[in-house]
Formats: C-alpha cells, structure tokens, sequence
C-alpha cells in the first residue's frame, strides 16, 4: 500500500524503510516491487540498536543504482552493487 500510494503522488523513485524488516529478503523485495511498479526502488530495514539502515536497491534498465549510490556516496557508509542493483548502509539520519 506505501508503493501504491508513492506512485500516486507521481514518485520517481521508491524509497521503503521500516524497523523490524529481515535483511536477507530485502532484494527479493525490492526487485517484486519494481517488477509491478516499474519504479528504481530502495529498501531499507532501520537497526536503531546499531543506528543504521541496512538494504537492497533494484533498479529499472534506464537508471543505473550504481550511479546514483555513487553520486551521493557521502550520504552512505558502505555499497557495492551494479547497474541494476545495489546493497547499502548508511546512517539512519
């Protein structure tokens, strides 16, 4: 429903990130919701105890996640991925 309701207000990008989510099934995540939204998405598990948020991002074949993750790289501890998909941590701020 948070997708649906992003697409409504004419997002380009989706960015999802809840406490409590199990980090091993975010990229399966991710890549279901750009398969239905068409979206570049992002999808993040928010650890207070540790203070970061941990996730996936899929992307569509006319983004590059790479880029964009490498063009704000100051926002983001650590990632690595490709075109297509990506995996970060990046403070919760």
């Amino acid at each position: 429903i948070l997708a649906e309701e992003q697409i409504k207000q004419g997002h380009l990008f989706l960015l999802l990130a809840k406490e409590g989510w199990h980090e091993g099934v975010l990229g399966i995540v991710a890549s279901k919701i750009v398969e239905t939204y068409a979206l570049p998405t992002l999808i993040l598990n928010i650890d207070k105890n540790q203070n970061h948020a941990k996730g996936s991002a899929r992307s569509i074949e006319q983004v590059s996640m790479f880029d964009i993750l490498n063009d704000h790289q100051q926002l983001i501890d650590k990632f690595g991925g490709h075109h297509m998909a990506a995996g970060m941590t990046m403070p919760i701020d």
